[in-house]
């Protein structure tokens, strides 16, 4: 049973890599990439093109991801109440805004993207819908991880390593309590070129019946926004986490 576990593990990480390789990969790049030899490879590879999952370009000799990755991917969203009932909310706060709208759920140590509503270009975003990406760099994450039990937080932490994505990147833990500390007393997380040079965002959380954190929604600013931008931009995002937070039925009447 083990053995067919890990053939299972090795045959998803295989299509992983190949969906992130833009013009396709070899065998033999692959064998190196996993330090296994062709021959094992061609045996996932073989499966994955039965599934449909994955292509041969005969001209290159390179095997590429087919869209069958994007049905499944649009079945799944289809099928997320979440994204449902968010997008409408949305993408009104998209034109309010003028700027991309993201929404987020948490799913283990990782937070991963089920939403994106606009397409700014003054501010263009790097996410995209079913992007996975570490929690406490990223304003959707912070606000996550503000809301989590002291007991949930301190296990997370000791899961994960807190490295750098840039100079500004918090890497302390005791720098990461006082963050998550002023996001909770402020009610939005900043993401202060955290995550990405250059980029900037705040976030929001939207709360569940139980009264409980289930996402967050993030927008990128500009680093010259001002105090009062900022806090309208803060102002429109809560009311529409508000609305969708009382759709899942939260009676919790924040401001």
């Amino acid at each position: 049973m083990d053995q067919k576990i890990n053939s299972i593990q090795r045959t998803v990480r295989v299509l992983s890599h190949i969906c992130h390789q833009k013009h396709g990969v070899k065998v033999a790049e692959l064998a190196r990439s996993f330090h296994t030899s062709s021959p094992a490879i061609y045996n996932y590879l073989k499966s994955l093109q039965k599934e449909g999952f994955i292509f041969k370009d005969e001209i290159s000799g390179r095997f590429r991801a087919t869209f069958r990755i994007v049905e499944l991917a649009s079945v799944v969203q289809e099928n997320n109440d979440l994204t449902e009932i968010t997008y409408p909310l949305l993408g009104k706060l998209s034109e309010e805004l003028k700027s991309t709208v993201h929404l987020a759920i948490q799913e283990g140590d990782l937070g991963v993207c089920i939403s994106k509503v606009g397409n700014s270009q003054a501010i263009p975003s790097i996410t995209r819908v079913g992007m996975s990406f570490d929690l406490y760099p990223t304003a959707l994450g912070k606000v996550l991880l503000a809301y989590l039990s002291e007991e949930m937080f301190a296990d997370y932490v000791d899961r994960i390593s807190l490295v750098p994505y840039t100079e500004k990147t918090i890497t302390d833990r005791k720098a990461l309590e006082h963050e998550l500390s002023e996001t909770r007393r402020r009610g939005y997380s900043i993401d202060n070129e955290e995550h990405r040079q250059g980029l900037h965002a705040v976030g929001v959380p939207v709360f569940d019946h139980t009264d409980e954190v289930v996402a967050s929604i993030s927008t990128m600013i500009p680093s010259s926004i001002s105090e009062k931008q900022l806090e309208d931009t803060v102002q429109s995002m809560r009311t529409v986490a508000r609305e969708i937070s009382q759709t899942l039925g939260n009676t919790n009447s924040r401001d």
